[in-house]
């Protein structure tokens, strides 16, 4: 997160800041066809806790960014990669599509 930081990101705490990276992961995760598992669920709700209210509106521009970041790299590596050097499933290769 800090790498890609934009002026106009809200300053997180720890607790939001795991929040925000299991969030993008979890979203990731999802719209690449990967399930991410009932655990995820929980660890967020665990984080979600800890967080000061209303962290996730105040951090969705962000979530949003970075998941589309790490999205279109992906996508970006999938142009390039033949099919049978793939390490997802078809199944996830074609819901990433």
């Amino acid at each position: 997160m800090r790498a890609d930081r934009q002026p106009a990101d809200p300053e997180l705490d720890t607790a939001a800041e795991e929040l925000v990276a299991e969030t993008t992961a979890w979203s990731v995760c999802a719209s690449s066809g990967i399930d991410p598992g009932q655990y995820s669920i929980a660890y967020l709700a665990s984080w979600s806790e800890t967080a000061p209210t209303g962290t996730l509106e105040a951090t969705a521009a962000l979530i949003d960014r970075l998941s589309r970041r790490i999205e279109d790299a992906i996508a970006d590596v999938e142009l390039r990669v033949p099919a049978e050097s793939r390490v997802l499933p078809p199944a996830a290769a074609t819901a990433a599509a």
